[in-house]
């Protein structure tokens, strides 16, 4: 029932997991949105009409996520004693920003920081996260690689009022419990989030003039 209640106020929104969709631009120099970032919106308006969510990623790694996550979060906690609030798969919590848009951490730390889980279905890329984490500037690392998770982390500070985050990869296959974790701690990023918002807004201005079309 929670999980059904969750998934419900998330229909219809943009939501932090999907929200780097909305940072490309057309091809055209006066196309503010890409074709990925005009069909998120049409998949966002689409829920609102039909109060159905629509598929995201595939279900196998899905499962895997739901499955691993826990663990990450077990091995993160005995690997720092910090205190973990943990919005799992039996916990989600939505954090709106505003009625069209919203974001659902993984875990709140100490009080004060976003935590994101990432169980990687391939494990090549937690490899490359572990090196991520282990660059001078691993924030900078984030940014660049990983921009999706990135902006997810950015976007659910927002939503929070937190200004650090935590990205956390964790692979359970790996032999050595120091190679299953890579950590990256985050700060928040005032000049992105404005770019961010601004493309936020305009895109709920199409949601919007098109739903007016639609129920005229």
């Amino acid at each position: 029932m929670l999980q059904d209640s969750w998934q419900d106020v998330r229909i219809g929104k943009f939501t932090a997991s999907e929200i780097y969709k909305l940072m490309g631009a057309g091809r055209a120099k006066n196309d503010l949105f890409s074709k990925t970032a005009l069909t998120y919106i049409d998949e966002t308006i689409a829920e609102i009409i039909t109060g159905q969510a629509h598929e995201i990623g595939s279900p196998a790694a899905i499962k895997w996520g739901w499955e691993n996550e826990p663990l990450a979060i077990a091995t993160y906690q005995e690997m720092t004693l910090n205190q973990v609030e943990y919005y799992g798969k039996d916990n989600p919590h939505f954090f709106k920003y505003n009625n069209f848009s919203g974001g659902s951490p993984d875990a709140i730390i100490n009080g004060k920081t976003i935590g994101e889980v990432k169980c990687p279905y391939n494990s090549a890329n937690h490899i490359q996260n572990i090196l991520g984490s282990k660059e001078s500037n691993a924030q900078e690392w984030l940014k660049e690689n990983r921009e999706d998770y990135y902006l997810q982390l950015q976007f659910n500070m927002l939503c929070t009022g937190l200004k650090e985050g935590i990205f956390i990869s964790y692979d359970p296959r790996a032999v050595k419990q120091k190679h299953s974790i890579a950590i990256i701690n985050i700060k928040f990023d005032e000049p992105l989030i404005e770019k961010l918002l601004f493309r936020l807004d305009a895109a709920i201005a199409i949601v919007k003039q098109t739903l007016n079309t639609i129920n005229s």
